[in-house]
């Protein structure tokens, strides 16, 4: 299997099980995809990443959700939610 980085966070894709619903051809992993293995809406992973700002590195609420914003602008998935 050729690794591949999600396409909305980054993430290494490296087994079946990173994949979006377990398909290989899925651009976008497990934590960025529905139950269906489509990309879940900018704005609920925008959140995700808040929150792990604040869990991981005790940011504040207003820091954390900037930083999440330039974090996700720099992936495909992303490019036009600037």
């Amino acid at each position: 299997m050729n690794k591949k980085k999600c396409e909305s966070c980054g993430m290494p894709m490296n087994s079946i099980v990173d994949f979006g619903n377990g398909n290989p051809e899925n651009n976008y992993c497990k934590h960025c995809t529905d139950k269906n293995g489509n990309l879940k809406p900018y704005e609920e992973k925008v959140i995700d990443f808040k929150n792990m700002l604040i869990k991981r590195y005790n940011y504040n609420e207003d820091h954390a959700v900037k930083t999440a914003k330039e974090m996700l602008s720099k992936f495909k998935a992303w490019e036009n939610n600037i």
